[in-house]
């Protein structure tokens, strides 16, 4: 039982210090790198949303301030180094990533609802906001039952993925970042 709490509920790290930010750093290059060197393999980033977890990651560890800018530098990083994501689709994936770091990160910072909840929540959101903000730019070209669908469906195997991989991977960057603190003291 204490294991399944240990996995459910580890604590937020503080997003302050060189370590900290060299974190961040690292979870915005993941996110620009993947997606390029998916490409290159002609592998289908769109089914397998490789920004989206280091995202997701930044704001699970670090809170809704470490999500927020995770999910808004990532993309526009990776356009004006990669031009990927396309213009017509940047302010989506903007929006969207900035939700997948700022919801799991708020409701992990400030609830003690469980990490598989907080992504769960996060994935909802994100997706809400990409097909809210297609809605306003304009981006709909077909019916918007057909643009949720397509948009949802896709990402499907990598959501479930992450809903059931991140809580493991947070707790375990989480226990590793205490443990190496605690051992420093």
């Amino acid at each position: 039982m204490i294991l399944l709490r240990d996995i459910t509920t580890p604590s937020i790290l503080d997003f302050r210090g060189f370590s900290a930010f060299l974190a961040e750093f690292f979870f915005i290059l993941f996110a620009v790198i993947s997606p390029v060197l998916l490409h290159s393999f002609h592998l289908p980033v769109f089914v397998i949303l490789p920004m989206h977890w280091s995202v997701l990651m930044a704001g699970m560890i670090y809170g809704w301030r470490a999500g927020v800018i995770a999910g808004v530098f990532s993309p526009l990083l990776s356009f004006f180094l990669t031009g990927m994501p396309l213009p017509q689709v940047l302010p989506l994936i903007v929006v969207e990533l900035t939700l997948y770091g700022f919801v799991p990160g708020m409701i992990r910072e400030k609830t003690s609802m469980n990490s598989f909840f907080a992504v769960f929540i996060g994935l909802i959101a994100g997706r809400a906001g990409f097909v809210f903000t297609g809605v306003i730019f304009g981006k709909v070209s077909v019916s918007l039952w057909n643009f949720v669908s397509i948009n949802f469906s896709a990402g499907l195997p990598a959501a479930f993925l992450q809903l059931f991989l991140i809580p493991f991977f947070v707790s375990g960057f989480i226990f590793l970042k205490t443990r190496d603190s605690n051992n420093n003291l």
